[in-house]
């Protein structure tokens, strides 16, 4: 999370799970920054994700052309990972959508990186 001057005020890393048809987990690797920030803002963020995917609460928020406009961007490696760089632009303002960059793996299409911001404002 970065304020309107781009300093990082909150950082949350951590790696989700997705499990087919309908569950996510998300598991927090590293934290620092406003503990205010993260409380308010990125929690609330990654448990609206996990509750996409299930219930009456699931939304279509796939990485898909029905959502999204993609434009490639180059290649790059990411770990051990040879990467399309792709932009992501959402079709709709939507909170379950993001705006930003994927890095999609070159032999097997999965996804390996997201960086981004939701298309939809949020709310505090």
């Amino acid at each position: 999370m970065t304020d309107t001057t781009g300093k990082v005020r909150a950082e949350e890393s951590g790696q989700m799970e997705y499990h087919a048809p309908d569950k996510k987990t998300f598991v927090t690797t590293a934290e620092s920054g406003s503990g205010i920030v993260r409380r308010m803002a990125l929690k609330p963020l990654i448990a609206s994700e996990i509750e996409t995917t299930s219930g009456k609460q699931h939304h279509d928020s796939s990485i898909s052309p029905a959502n999204y406009t993609f434009e490639l961007l180059g290649e790059q490696q990411v770990g051990p990972y040879r990467c399309f760089v792709v932009r992501a632009t959402p079709k709709r303002p939507d909170k379950y959508l993001f705006e930003g960059k994927v890095w999609i793996d070159t032999d097997d299409y999965a996804v390996v990186r997201i960086a981004g911001h939701p298309a939809k404002k949020l709310s505090f």
